[in-house]
């Protein structure tokens, strides 16, 4: 259970990522009339505080008027992201952190609610596991217990997300349907496929 606001984890928004099969920024690509940065901020704010971005080289959250941080080690994925959020909730005293990659838009905030629920100190990670896709760890809440896991592996050159969950306590939330995962422009279609309409661009 949660209690005060300083109970709250802090919403982190990875947006470092290279796109290299995308072509393009992936962040401001945009579903529904909305870049997937912004998405992926909607559906944080109404679960975690303050929200910031996390990776990238700090142009967009200036064009978003957000705080961020770099990786803690450019270029060694998401963990690296992970990382960065994770000393960042320590110094804001947040009940750990709150993570969404920003090529998630499909993420809805019932969905970090449920994994907001289910983080405690009791375990180190809460992620969505899906009967055909398996855990979906760049959508997930990370405690503070993971730190010292986190910066081990990337210290040690162990970059896999997924590797990181088999060396920590992990809650899961069980979930019907597939996190659709935009890397390519086809996924992109689909994704906007899901919502009522697509805004101007």
């Amino acid at each position: 259970m949660f209690g005060p606001t300083e109970s709250l984890p802090l919403g982190g928004v990875l947006v470092g990522g290279q796109s290299r099969r995308f072509g393009s920024e992936k962040a401001v690509a945009r579903v529904g009339g909305r870049s997937m940065a912004s998405l992926a901020v909607q559906a944080l704010r109404q679960v975690s505080d303050p929200v910031v971005l996390l990776g990238g080289d700090g142009k967009l959250a200036k064009r978003m008027a957000l705080p961020s941080r770099e990786d803690v080690r450019p270029g060694c994925g998401p963990l690296s992201g992970v990382a960065a959020g994770l000393r960042w909730a320590a110094e804001l005293e947040r009940f750990g952190l709150l993570v969404l990659a920003c090529d998630l838009p499909l993420v809805s905030a019932a969905l970090l609610k449920e994994i907001r629920a289910l983080a405690t100190s009791e375990v180190d990670a809460v992620v969505p596991d899906s009967a055909t896709e398996g855990t979906q760890p760049l959508c997930a809440w990370y405690g503070p217990g993971a730190l010292p896991t986190v910066e081990a592996r990337l210290e040690g050159g162990e970059y896999s997300m997924r590797g990181l969950l088999a060396h920590i306590r992990v809650g899961y939330v069980p979930v019907l349907d597939d996190i659709l995962n935009v890397n390519t422009r086809a996924e992109l279609t689909v994704a906007r496929r899901h919502v009522s309409t697509e805004g101007p661009g």
